[in-house]
C-alpha cells in the first residue's frame, strides 16, 4: 500500500528523534575531556608527591604546590564557566523543542483541517460538475462556446497559412520592377493619372504581366491576414460574452451549493498552515544557531578546552623545569630521570586526551550537521504539502532507509529529497488555488454535444489560461 504523508513525516520525525539521541550520547561522550583533564591534574600532584616531595614543598621558594594549586583552580574556574555556558545553551535548545513540539501538533491540527476542507470541496465540486452539466443555460451556452472555439481553430490555422504564404510571396511581387511600377502609379484606379502616351505604354505593360491578376493576388497576400484577425477579434469577443455568462452561472450554482464560502475557508485555513510554517522556520533556524554555538564550546580547538590544556602543558613545564634545576643538587640523576620520564608520560597523556578530544568533535559536528539537515528536510516536506493525507509514496521508496544511508555518510540529503519529489503524488483530483477553473472546463466539456466536447473543453482552458495573462492559443 501507498505511504501516506502523514506516515512518511512521522519517519522523518523519528529519524531526527534518532539523530538527537545519537549527538546526546555523543555530547557526554565529549564532556569525558574535562573529566580526564581534572584526573590528569590531580595524578601529577599525586605522582610528584610520592616521586619528590621535596618539588612539592611549599616552604621552599621554588616549591610547586602553589602552581599544582593555582593550576587545579584555574582548571575547576574554566570547567565552571564551560558548565554554565552549556547549561545556558541547554535551557535555550530544550525552549525550542517545547515551541516546535508545539508547532507540529498545531501543523497536523492545520494540515488535517485543510484535508478534511479539500475532501469536502471535491465532493461539492463534482456535485457543481453534475448540476452544470445538467443546466439548459450552460448546455446551450457550452454548445455556443464549443462552435466559436471550433471557429476559432479554423481562423489560427487560416491566419497561420495566410502569413505563411505571405511571407513566401509577397517578395516576388515587391521585387518586381514592373509590378510595383503600375502599383505605385495606381494604374487601374480612380487615382490614375496619365497621358495618352504614358497610358498606351503601361496598358501595354499591365497586359504584359497579367497586372489585374497580379494586384489581385498581391492584395489578397497583404489583406487577408488582418483579415482574418479581424474576424478572430469578433470571434473572441464573442466567446468572451459567453464564458462571462457560463461563469456567472457557474459562481451563481457554487453559492448556492456553498462552495465559494468553502473555498475562502481553505484559503483561510492555508494562511493559518502557512503563518505556522513560517513560525516553525524561525525556531529552526534559532536552534540551529544555538546548536552552532554549543558545538563552539564543546570544539577541541575552541577557547574552554584551549584554556584547559594550556593549562596542563604550563603545569608540566613547570615542573620539568624545577627537575632540572634540581637535578645534581639536591636530585640524583637517576631520580630525576625517573620524575623526568614520569613528567614526559603525563605530557603524551595530555595530547591523547587533545586526540580523543578532536575524534569526539568530529562525531560531534557530523550529527550536528546531519540533525540541522533533517530539520530543514522536514520544514521543506511540510511547505510542499508532502504531509498532506492527500500526499502518497509508494510503499517501493523506503524513505527510513533512504535517511539512514544520509546519516552513515552514505547518500546526500539533497539527493533524496530531489527523489522523494520524482516520487511524491497526490491522490486529489482538485489541488489548485480554486477549484472553481477545473470545475468550469469538466462542466463544459460534460455539458456539450459529444461531437463539440473536445471543442467546449479547449475553449474552457483557453479562457482559464487568458484570464492568468493574456490570450493563448488552444491546445
Amino acid at each position: 500500500m501507498p505511504v501516506t504523508g502523514p506516515a512518511a513525516s512521522k519517519q522523518i520525525q523519528l529519524a531526527r528523534r534518532s539523530a538527537q539521541a545519537a549527538l546526546c550520547e555523543a555530547r557526554r561522550a565529549a564532556a569525558l575531556t574535562a573529566e580526564e583533564s581534572v584526573a590528569l591534574v590531580e595524578e601529577i600532584r599525586q605522582s610528584l608527591a610520592a616521586l619528590l616531595p621535596s618539588l612539592l614543598s611549599s616552604s621552599s621558594g621554588d616549591g610547586m604546590s602553589a602552581a599544582v594549586d593555582v593550576a587545579q583552580q584555574h582548571l575547576e574556574e574554566i570547567l565552571h564557566r564551560r558548565e554554565q555556558h552549556i547549561a545556558r545553551l541547554d535551557r535555550e535548545l530544550a525552549q525550542f523543542d517545547r515551541e516546535r513540539a508545539a508547532g507540529e501538533e498545531e501543523l497536523q491540527r492545520c494540515t488535517a483541517r485543510i484535508d478534511d476542507l479539500h475532501s469536502h470541496q471535491q465532493k461539492l465540486s463534482e456535485s457543481l460538475v453534475r448540476h452544470l452539466a445538467e443546466d439548459e443555460r450552460f448546455r446551450a451556452w457550452s454548445d455556443a462556446a464549443a462552435e466559436t472555439e471550433a471557429a476559432l481553430e479554423r481562423a489560427e490555422a487560416g491566419l497561420a497559412e495566410s502569413e505563411y504564404d505571405a511571407t513566401q510571396k509577397l517578395p516576388a511581387y515587391e521585387n518586381s520592377r514592373l509590378f510595383k511600377y503600375l502599383y505605385d502609379r495606381r494604374w487601374g484606379t480612380s487615382r490614375y493619372v496619365a497621358g495618352a502616351t504614358g497610358r498606351r505604354i503601361d496598358d501595354w505593360v499591365a497586359s504584359l504581366i497579367d497586372y489585374p491578376r497580379a494586384r489581385a493576388g498581391y492584395e489578397f497576400l497583404k489583406k487577408t491576414p488582418d483579415q482574418i484577425r479581424a474576424a478572430m477579434a469578433i470571434g473572441r469577443d464573442r466567446l468572451a460574452r459567453l464564458m462571462n455568462q457560463l461563469e456567472r452561472r457557474r459562481d451563481d450554482q457554487a453559492v448556492q451549493l456553498g462552495l465559494l464560502k468553502l473555498v475562502g475557508e481553505v484559503h483561510a485555513a492555508d494562511r493559518q498552515r502557512e503563518a505556522v510554517l513560517a513560525k516553525l522556520e524561525q525556531v529552526r533556524q534559532k536552534k540551529d544557531a544555538t546548536r552552532r554555538e554549543l558545538a563552539e564550546i564543546e570544539n577541541p580547538s575552541g577557547k574552554y578546552y584551549l584554556a584547559v590544556l594550556e593549562q596542563i602543558e604550563s603545569l608540566l613545564e613547570q615542573a620539568e623545569q624545577r627537575v632540572l634545576k634540581l637535578e645534581g643538587a639536591s636530585v640524583p640523576a637517576p631520580r630525576a630521570n625517573q620524575i623526568l620520564g614520569q613528567l614526559h608520560a603525563f605530557t603524551a597523556r595530555r595530547q591523547n586526551i587533545q586526540l580523543q578530544a578532536v575524534a569526539r568533535q568530529q562525531r560531534l559536528l557530523a550529527l550536528n550537521r546531519h540533525l540541522s539537515e533533517l530539520g530543514y528536510f522536514h520544514q521543506r516536506f511540510c511547505a510542499a504539502d508532502f504531509d498532506s493525507r492527500r500526499s502518497l509514496f509508494p510503499d517501493s521508496f523506503d524513505l527510513v532507509g533512504e535517511l539512514e544511508r544520509v546519516r552513515q555518510g552514505d547518500d546526500s540529503i539533497d539527493l533524496v529529497w530531489q527523489r522523494m519529489r520524482r516520487r511524491q503524488q497526490f491522490h486529489s483530483a482538485v489541488r489548485s488555488d480554486s477549484p472553481l477553473p477545473e470545475v468550469l472546463v469538466s462542466a463544459m466539456a460534460q455539458a456539450a454535444e459529444a461531437e463539440m466536447s473536445g471543442y467546449a473543453r479547449r475553449a474552457a482552458t483557453r479562457w482559464t489560461h487568458s484570464h492568468r495573462g493574456g490570450w493563448s492559443p488552444a491546445g
